[in-house]
């Protein structure tokens, strides 16, 4: 799910960093002083805004289909889940978009230095603003996660000796789904 949501570009995971920078330099762009420069750059914001979309509407198939529906084969209903060693690859990569996130605004101001070097110190500036309304998004992503993790631990605690069923998500209503 986190690797749906980084994909996804939204907040806090590192997908949001690359296309809020991007849509910061389109937007530059729009309020360029020529149509030659502002054109372009709109038809960037539409293509990302519309390209987010589709990829959130997409991934949330996709996580639905994965693992909220119902198995299509025998093979498919028999199969576990992966061992620990099998899903240290998939954690350290979750906690990397997450870390890429909320480390946005640090990231920025490394490149700063860097991008010095190569266009001067005014082109660098230009990352200032964005890197000073990153601090505020991870600031909310972290409180944000943080508050899952808090609620989490109050269900899991509240939970406890008590026995937890299972049931159909959701059958709009029909009886006997099938994976068709």
């Amino acid at each position: 799910a986190h690797l749906c949501l980084a994909i996804s570009g939204l907040p806090p995971f590192n997908g949001f960093v690359s296309k809020f920078l991007i849509l910061w330099a389109a937007f530059r762009g729009t309020m360029a002083a020529g149509p030659e420069t502002a054109l372009p750059a709109l038809a960037v914001v539409t293509a990302l805004a519309l390209a987010g979309g589709l990829a959130a509407v997409t991934f949330t198939k996709v996580f639905g289909t994965v693992f909220l529906g119902h198995p299509r084969s025998s093979a498919v209903d028999q199969a576990g889940d992966a061992g620990g060693f099998m899903t240290v690859p998939m954690v350290i990569l979750a906690a990397a978009c997450l870390a890429g996130g909320l480390a946005g605004r640090e990231m920025l101001r490394g490149m700063q230095s860097v991008l010095a070097m190569f266009i001067g110190t005014g082109g660098a500036a230009s990352l200032v603003t964005p890197a000073r309304v990153l601090g505020p998004v991870a600031l909310g992503g972290a409180v944000f996660l943080g508050l899952a993790a808090v609620l989490f631990l109050v269900r899991r605690w509240l939970l406890s000796g008590r026995e937890v069923g299972s049931a159909v998500t959701w059958d709009c209503g029909y009886t006997a789904p099938s994976p068709r």
